[in-house]
């Protein structure tokens, strides 16, 4: 089996479940449309990266602006950990905006209720 398509196999279920959890945000309300769009730029940009890999490793070869070893196993693995803590950061970030939201709520209620 070829190392691209192991890439390919590895990285598309995290960057799948970053889109799908960057829509759920969005139909949520959760996130801005702005904040949506850039989401899923950043993840199809990640998946259009993985397919594109193999092809312009092997133009930039042909064209002896490379003279390096194809991918090794170990890039794949180094590759798919990255997006692994992408899609990690990606969660925690989510989840800590949803904190600060739940925060400010109390904070307000607090206020409401020590002002009167």
């Amino acid at each position: 089996m070829s190392r691209y398509l192991l890439l390919i196999l590895f990285n598309t279920p995290f960057a799948l479940l970053g889109l799908l959890g960057s829509l759920t945000q969005f139909k949520m309300k959760r996130i801005s449309l702005v904040k949506f769009l850039f989401h899923l730029f950043f993840w199809f940009f990640i998946i259009f990266s993985l397919i594109m890999a193999e092809p312009v490793y092997k133009s930039l070869y042909s064209s002896g602006l490379t003279q390096t070893e194809s991918l090794s196993l170990f890039d794949v693995i180094q590759i798919t950990a990255i997006i692994i803590l992408l899609y990690g950061i990606n969660r925690a970030r989510i989840k800590l905006a949803s904190l600060e939201n739940k925060v400010n709520e109390i904070h307000q209620i607090i206020s409401i209720k020590t002002s009167k």
